[in-house]
């Protein structure tokens, strides 16, 4: 978890900046400010056809990003199954993981990457014409609200089932891969459509943690700037936290994935 709030922090530092830079300079509100940049970054993309000039490079960076995350997550995914499995710990447990999963898990992220690529272009496409259309309502036409309102409401329901459908089914394939020899993504699927809606359940419980979170971050960087305070002991504090909090969620996340496959899947098929 290291590597990844180092990641998290660079990125987030970047955008927190620009975000605080929109409000200071045109004295709007932070949404407007994430409005407003969400529009300049798609006007830069589609202005400068960016998304054609990296077009070519998608596949090897997809097949960069899957081959990392399968090196991680074999490792990492096994001690957290043999650890709910009860089996005795094993010296160089990580690496026996990543020999034994890692092509599997491999492929099943090159598959969540490519399609969560296809899914993020159509969600950017899918909200455009509802922000344009809110911000016209708000300001000069104000005639527009209810539909904007409709607008709003189907957007957000369309991008709330299609994104958790995609969060919930790809999830349990990882889990499904560890524990089946074949038709991993099949078993996985089983186990979701009998048990989906307790599931989201579970999956907005941690949306809202990790949200809940994030806005606490936020809030902690806007104080930073507004105060001019970045010495050292205080984003150590913010990093250190951070670290503690994306460890914590993202550990206790996949602990739940593969307990629930356990506890709800059925025993043929197993290895």
């Amino acid at each position: 978890m290291l590597a990844y709030t180092l990641i998290e922090s660079s990125v987030s530092n970047i955008v927190y900046a620009s975000l605080f830079s929109f409000v200071e300079v045109y004295d709007i509100s932070l949404l407007e400010a994430a409005v407003d940049l969400f529009e300049f970054a798609i006007s830069f993309i589609v202005g400068n056809a960016l998304i054609f000039k990296v077009f070519w490079f998608l596949p090897l960076i997809f097949v960069i990003a899957a081959t990392a995350t399968g090196l991680i997550f074999s490792g990492y995914f096994s001690i957290i199954n043999n650890a709910l499995e009860r089996k005795q710990k094993l010296k160089g447990e990580f690496f026996l993981g990543v020999k034994k999963y890692f092509l599997r898990t491999t492929s099943i992220s090159l598959s969540l990457i490519f399609f969560g690529f296809l899914i993020l272009v159509f969600v950017t496409v899918a909200i455009i014409p509802a922000i344009v259309l809110t911000r016209q309502a708000f300001g000069t036409r104000p005639e527009l609200m209810a539909a904007a309102i409709f607008i709003d409401l189907v957007t957000i329901g369309t991008v709330f089932f299609i994104t958790m459908f995609f969060r919930v089914y790809m999830a349990f394939w990882y889990p499904a891969a560890f524990n089946f020899k074949n038709k991993a993504f099949s078993l996985g699927k089983r186990t979701v459509d009998e048990f989906f809606w307790p599931l989201v359940a579970r999956f907005i419980a941690f949306d809202i943690y990790f949200i809940v979170f994030q806005l606490l971050f936020l809030y902690i960087q806007q104080l930073m700037y507004t105060q001019n305070n970045y010495s050292l002991p205080v984003k150590l504090v913010l990093f250190i936290g951070k670290w503690l909090f994306y460890t914590i969620f993202w550990s206790s996340f996949a602990t739940l994935i593969f307990a629930a496959m356990k506890a709800i899947s059925r025993p043929a098929g197993k290895k």
